[in-house]
């Protein structure tokens, strides 16, 4: 279906800025073990059948949507798989992709190969976007990719780490071969999101979420290149591109320059303080703190209130998590969540409910 005929979705005229009768609403990691429905998926498959078993993927794609009403779907699929296709080992623990074999040196980089569109997790990307795109119409579904800096830390960390410092030690020891490791994952990430548009998908989300942990001049002068090659393009298209970096507030103003349309603010970033920093031409997603879910109601509705009432200084705003769920998050907590927001009118800066 060309986008000319699709139905008018909140979420994406929110990307482009397009006033919305509603604040559109989606969480980062919202399919994830939090649903009891997704836990009873888990204990039917492997973690690695959730993530390449194209049903199963759709499956837990489509699960928060039907739950909570969401004004879009990410793809769930971990990112992780994706380094497979450049030659990586990815196993599961405990429920967790890991790289079997870190990179540690210049001569590791022969392990990593270059992309090719015709590798089988390519089909399962597409079968699997197809089909999420068919379970959940209207229902923008996004494409999901980590971005190259994030690929890289995990290929040479092996698994998630606190303080980077194998990575930013093979960045600072060996700059070239760091830039050789970005270029082949930035094709990656190219046909990892190139396949998921190609098959349905409306809109790109792309975590950089080891870019917290970098300066400003590391930022601007080694990933932001790299950034803007992915996303510029798709700028020019008029794909909305979504952008989270944790960790952001002090590369928000550098990020607004790599091609993305909105900017997904982690939970740290104060609406209002950053809005001097970011132009006027860019939306903004975000950004309760996750944690905020786990407290009383009263809580839950400060918090949110003050979030949408500081959306409304944007051309567009969405309203996400400013972090992924945290798992131990009561379902109904993200229900009345979702009640507040659908209750708020951008139009009059109020509450329905309030007015009527």
């Amino acid at each position: 279906m060309s986008s000319e005929n699709r139905p008018s979705s909140a979420f994406l005229d929110a990307c482009h800025g397009i006033p919305t009768s509603q604040v559109p609403i989606w969480m980062l990691g919202q399919s994830s073990c939090y649903l009891p429905e997704h836990r009873e998926l888990l204990a039917s498959a492997t973690c690695r059948e959730l993530h390449t078993i194209p049903s199963l993927a759709v499956e837990m794609t489509a699960q928060p949507v039907r739950r909570y009403g969401f004004d879009a779907a990410p793809l769930s699929v971990d990112p992780l798989i994706f380094l497979e296709m450049v030659g990586a080992e990815v196993v599961f623990s405990e429920n967790r992709p890991e790289v079997a074999t870190p990179l540690s040196s210049r001569s590791d980089l022969e392990r990593i190969g270059k992309v090719s569109d015709d590798h089988p997790t390519i089909d399962f990307m597409k079968e699997t976007t197809r089909s999420a795109v068919a379970e959940l119409a209207p229902v923008p579904v996004i494409a999901v990719c980590t971005g190259p800096l994030t690929m890289a830390a995990h290929l040479i960390e092996g698994r998630p780490s606190k303080d980077l410092s194998r990575a930013k030690g093979f960045l600072y020891n060996d700059i070239t071969a760091a830039r050789a490791l970005l270029r082949r994952l930035t094709d990656l990430v190219t046909c990892v999101l190139t396949a998921q548009l190609e098959s349905g998908a409306e809109a790109v989300l792309v975590r950089e979420e080891c870019c917290g942990m970098i300066s400003r001049r590391d930022f601007r002068e080694i990933v932001l290149p790299f950034l803007s090659e992915i996303l510029k393009p798709l700028e020019a298209k008029r794909i909305p591109a979504i952008l989270y970096v944790d960790g952001v507030s002090h590369l928000t103003d550098l990020a607004a320059e790599s091609g993305a349309e909105l900017l997904a603010l982690d939970w740290r970033t104060d609406l209002e303080l950053i809005r001097a920093r970011l132009p006027e031409n860019i939306s903004i997603q975000g950004n309760l703190d996750p944690a905020v879910l786990l407290g009383p109601p009263d809580l839950i509705q400060q918090q949110t209130v003050e979030i949408l009432s500081h959306g409304t200084l944007y051309r567009g705003h969405i309203f996400s998590l400013g972090g992924a769920i945290h798992l131990e998050t009561p379902p109904e907590c993200v229900q009345s969540l979702v009640d507040i927001v659908r209750d708020f009118d951008p139009k009059l800066q109020g509450w329905g409910s309030l007015i009527r």
